[in-house]
Order: C-alpha cells, then sequence, then structure tokens
C-alpha cells in the first residue's frame, strides 16, 4: 500500500515551549535524571524518573497557531485550543500527570497509529512512519519544564539538500513536522540567544534559516557550538514553513568543520560609487587556495600580500558606478586542508566564503537631517558629513546618533560603536527603512569616514539636552530621536500597562499560560506624565518596572520617539530615571 502520507506540523510548538535558557532545566520542583529522551527503534520505549515537590502534568490544553485564509484571500495566523499530548499522538505518555514524590514515566512510540490516524489506514510494510522530535511541556505549579522527546534513533533523519528543503527540486516534498539532516555552511548569525541562522549548500542560491540551535539536553547553548560564519555544519530538525520561510526548528547540532578561511570584518561590504580600492582581509586555517571575482566590475588583484598577524590581504578595485542605482557583486575564496581521520585515512576538507560587495550610486555632502530624510524615503544613503556626529546611546541592534540639531535611529549598523564615539566624514548604508514612523539608517556604516574613540573618562560622555515636553512639542523634528533629559517629571495618572511576557527578545517566543493563552502581565511598562509644561506619553523599550509613584518627581532621561500609537518619550535605561528629593 502507498498510502498518502501527510504529517501534521508537530514542531509548531517547539519555538514557543523550548525557549526557556538553560537555567530553565534546573526547576527545584521537578528534577529529571533525563531531559532529552530518545525512543529505539528496537523496543518502542524510553523511561525517565522524575522527582516533584508538588504535583505536575502534561496533560493539558495548549495554544496552537494555525494558518487560515481570510476573505481577502490573505493568509492569517489562527490560534486554537489543543491538548498536548493528543496532538502530538505519534508518542504515547505514561503516567502524564503526577503528584509529589518519585514517577517512573514512559515514552512510547505511538507511529503506527498515528499513521493510520492521518491515512485513514494501517501502514504498509514499506511505508515511511517518519522521525519525530518534540519539546512537551510539563506544568509545575506556575512554572513550566521541557522535556524534548524523539521517536527513532538519529539515524533515521532523511539527509536532504537546501534545494529539496526549498522546495526548488520538482521530485521532492518536505514534509512539515518529519526531522531532516542537512549539511551547509554558515551564511549569516541572527540571533545568539536561541541560536537562529541561515546555511546554505552548494545546491542552491538561496539558504536554509536554522530557527534555533539546540544542544543534547534540549537547551539552548550557543557558545557551546563555537559556530561561525563559514563554518561547515551538519544539523538535524524538524521542517517547518513559516509564512514563506524555510526553517528547521530548535535543531540539533551533529558535527562543526570550522571554516578554513574567514573574514573578520563579515561577509558584506559597502564601498563608494567612484571605485576607490581597498584591502579584503581574510584569515586562512588550510594550504591550497582559490579565489576569483564573479562580477566584472570588481577587480580582484592576483598576488596578495600577507600582515603581521598572518591573515591574508586582497587588494580589490571596483570601476566607478555610473549606473545611478546601487549595485552588488561577489567574490569568491576556497581553501582546502588535507589530514588524516581517526582511521589513519587522508581526507581533504574543504571551505569557501562568499563577500559580497554592495556599491552605492551617490554621494552628496550633507548632515543627519539629509540622512534622515533619505532614510524616510527608504532610499540608500552616501552623504560625505559636513558636521560630525554622536552616539548617544546603544541597546542591542539599536543605535542613536545626533549632531546638536538633529537625532536618527540606527539599526543594524555595519559597525559597532560605543556610546561618546563622533564619527565624522563619509557614512553610508545600504538602504533607509521606516518602522513605527521612525527612520532608520539601515546597515550604518562609516569605513570611508572616520569613529573617533569613545572618552574613557565617564564624566565625558553624552548626557541628555535638557528641555521640556513644551518644547519637544512645539519642535518635534529638532528633538526627535536625540538623548533628552526632562526636570521634574510626575506621573499624571496611575500606570497600569499589560503586555506580553516573553523569554527573549524574539517575539515568536512568548509564554503561555496552562489554558494555552499568551500570558501576559501588568507592570510599570507606561504611562503618561508632565512637568507643568505640557503631558506626554512614556514607554518602556526594555522590561524593567519603572516605580515612578504617583505623587514624586522624577529627572528622566529619555529619547523621543514613536511607536503604533503615536508620538512617545522612550525610556531606555532604568538608571535614566532619578527621584527628586525635595
Amino acid at each position: 500500500m502507498k498510502a498518502k502520507y501527510i504529517i501534521l506540523s508537530v514542531f509548531a510548538l517547539a519555538a514557543t515551549v523550548a525557549c526557556e535558557k538553560e537555567g530553565a532545566h534546573l526547576m527545584s520542583e521537578f528534577q529529571a535524571d533525563k531531559l532529552y529522551v530518545t525512543i529505539p527503534k528496537e523496543d518502542g520505549t524510553a523511561t525517565i524518573k522524575v522527582t516533584a515537590t508538588e504535583e505536575w502534568t502534561l496533560d493539558y490544553d495548549i495554544a496552537k497557531d494555525t494558518t487560515v485564509l481570510d476573505a481577502q484571500k490573505k493568509t492569517k495566523k489562527k490560534s486554537i485550543d489543543v491538548n498536548q499530548l493528543e496532538e502530538y499522538s505519534w508518542v504515547s505518555v505514561s503516567p502524564a500527570k503526577g503528584s509529589a514524590g518519585e514517577t517512573t514515566v514512559t515514552f512510547k512510540d505511538n507511529r503506527k497509529a498515528y499513521f493510520k490516524k492521518i491515512n485513514g489506514a494501517d501502514p504498509a510494510e514499506d511505508d515511511d512512519l517518519g522521525s519525530f522530535t518534540q519539546t512537551f511541556k510539563v506544568k509545575v505549579g506556575d512554572k513550566y519544564q521541557n522535556i524534548v522527546v524523539s521517536v527513532g534513533t538519529p539515524a533515521s533523519a532523511a539527509t536532504v539538500t537546501c534545494k529539496q528543503l526549498l522546495g526548488e527540486d520538482p521530485d521532492f516534498a518536505p514534509v512539515q513536522g518529519k526531522t531532516y539532516r542537512i549539511t551547509g555552511s554558515c551564511q549569516k548569525i541572527a540571533n545568539t540567544n536561541y541560536g537562529n541562522w541561515y546555511l546554505k549548500d552548494d545546491t542552491s542560491d538561496n539558504t536554509v534559516y536554522i530557527y534555533g540551535t539546540v544542544d543534547a539536553t534540549g537547551s539552548y547553548n550557543w557558545s557551546s557550538f563555537g559556530i561561525e560564519i563559514g563554518d561547515k555544519v551538519t544539523v538535524e530538525g524538524p521542517y517547518s514553513l513559516y509564512g514563506t520561510t524555510v526553517e528547521l526548528v530548535d535543531a540539533s547540532v551533529i558535527k562543526v568543520e570550522k571554516a578554513l578561511l574567514s573574514s573578520p570584518k563579515g561577509t558584506t561590504i559597502y564601498v563608494g560609487k567612484e571605485g576607490e580600492s581597498f584591502d579584503l582581509v581574510l584569515e586562512q586555517k588550510g594550504t591550497g587556495l582559490g579565489f576569483e571575482s564573479k562580477t566584472d566590475w570588481l577587480v580582484l588583484d592576483r598576488t596578495y600580500t600577507v600582515n603581521s598577524k598572518g591573515n591574508l590581504v586582497f587588494k580589490v578595485t571596483p570601476t566607478e558606478n555610473t549606473t545611478g542605482a546601487a549595485r552588488s557583486g561577489e567574490l569568491w575564496f576556497k581553501s582546502v586542508k588535507t589530514e588524516k581521520n581517526k582511521k589513519g585515512e587522508e581526507e581533504t576538507l574543504t571551505s569557501e566564503v562568499t563577500i559580497t560587495v554592495t556599491q552605492q550610486a551617490e554621494v552628496a555632502e550633507g548632515t543627519l537631517k539629509d540622512i534622515r530624510d533619505i532614510c524616510a524615503a527608504k532610499k540608500p544613503f552616501d552623504i560625505v558629513l559636513t558636521k560630525p556626529v554622536t552616539v548617544t546611546y546603544t541597546s542591542g541592534s539599536y543605535m542613536f546618533v545626533e549632531d546638536g540639531e538633529v537625532g536618527l535611529t540606527l539599526y543594524n549598523s555595519a559597525d559597532k560603536y560605543s556610546v561618546g564615539q563622533v564619527i565624522s566624514g563619509r557614512v553610508f548604508g545600504p538602504k533607509g527603512s521606516v518602522y513605527n514612523n521612525v527612520p532608520q539608517g539601515t546597515g550604518f556604516n562609516s569605513a570611508m569616514g572616520k569613529a573617533a574613540a569613545a572618552p574613557k573618562d565617564p564624566t565625558k560622555l553624552p548626557k541628555g539636552t535638557e528641555t521640556t515636553l513644551q518644547n519637544i512639542v512645539d519642535n518635534w523634528d529638532t528633538w526627535a530621536y536625540r538623548l533628552v533629559t526632562i526636570k521634574g517629571l510626575e506621573v499624571k495618572d496611575e500606570i497600569k500597562a499589560t503586555y506580553p511576557v516573553s523569554t527573549g527578545e524574539d517575539e515568536r517566543h512568548p509564554v503561555f499560560d496552562d489554558k494555552g493563552k499568551e500570558k501576559t502581565d501588568t507592570g510599570d511598562m507606561e504611562g503618561v506624565v508632565t512637568d507643568g509644561t505640557n503631558e506626554w506619553p512614556i514607554v518602556m523599550n526594555n522590561k524593567f518596572y519603572l516605580n515612578m509613584e504617583v505623587g514624586k518627581k522624577y529627572d528622566v532621561t529619555c529619547i523621543a520617539s514613536y511607536n503604533k500609537a503615536g508620538k512617545i518619550l522612550g525610556l531606555w535605561d532604568a538608571s535614566h530615571v532619578k527621584e527628586v528629593k525635595e
């Protein structure tokens, strides 16, 4: 029998339930001798011993996001309540709940029954039952414990290519929730908390998104893998199609082969339209070397030098960009190394790295206001600053700069800057963008300009420019995105903000209550304040409590900005709120 094999998404919850940091596996109320359970193929059962100080259960409803089609033929998310054990019935658990004390919990392979449930008939001998991994949540009081369960042996995962997972192979259709193994190079690292990164092999020009990387206990432990851009990595995880993004969710690392070539400055370089030569530095750990320009307007010298650190230095000369539009080209490098493996056999390791060079199309003199206007129009910018700018605050991927007249939000800058650095000369970026009405200089780069060192004396670091709420109201364009200090602020009404609880900065990792509803909390996250000249909404950009009590006054340093509701004062640092002692 060749049954139609349809697997529901068994990893739909993995992103929401497996996101607790490693410490979450050390819950004192619930201890298990194993948190990563593999059901062996031979007898089809696996057991763990748990010790609890109170009642616990796996048998409760959870929220599951499903994709539905609305009346306008657009997809949208809909959340429904499902029972955790019924939804993922390819495994049975006994007992599914317990009380304080010691309990032996048995996990049993239930794939044949699951197959019949999906296909309406028993599987034939040659039918593929699939390989599954799921993070189950054990509820203990108001806390949750992760247990990662896999059915089958790791070898049961089908080995695939990027071309196959991305749907570019007409003879292969990936199955939602099924576990696959893939090998490719790390192209970009998006998040080092959960281990989100992009994998690419030579079968496709596109990448597969590795959405979460876990160790043998199912914990996010990114630093333990040592994965860097260019490394060749083999991972194994369940396939998921999230919108149009192809993902392997919470993938396990099978093998990491360190790159024989790497670029200390990253794999993306931005240059000006004039076509001035620049040096490209590569670290090489291999012996053989191959390189070429994949783009006719990028000239790569056939000779190279070695610097004092032993790194290779290539001279690259782009031609002048007269096309009137930004353009991108590629430089390709390859290194090989022959060594003996553990069996004493010689094997050749290969490592490749592609450097993308993006060249701007226009250059002009201007100020930060000119850059802000270009970003608001969502265009790339290449500006020789007529007035230097100062970094006033940084938070993760966000940075704020100002020049004494206007301010600008920078996002995902090509270079990392410190508070107090003064940037002058030529700056550019691949695109401007707008988020919540905020113009952003995305990919801001000062490689052709100058970024002076930040002051070591903390008293010389930037301070908020003192102003009033009325002044901000009257001169919004002047004060927007700047670090300002407003003295004597008083909470006008009681702050009652309700906001989603998250385990981290990734909004796709919320926390759910025992009914499967997204958990919220009430805290001093936003409200309305006044300094006597006017009143204004104030919003906390990071999740900490302000504890600004009604009737007391505070000196507050903040950034005038926007959120979805409109103009706000954005608070980024708890130390920026100081009570005025009268």
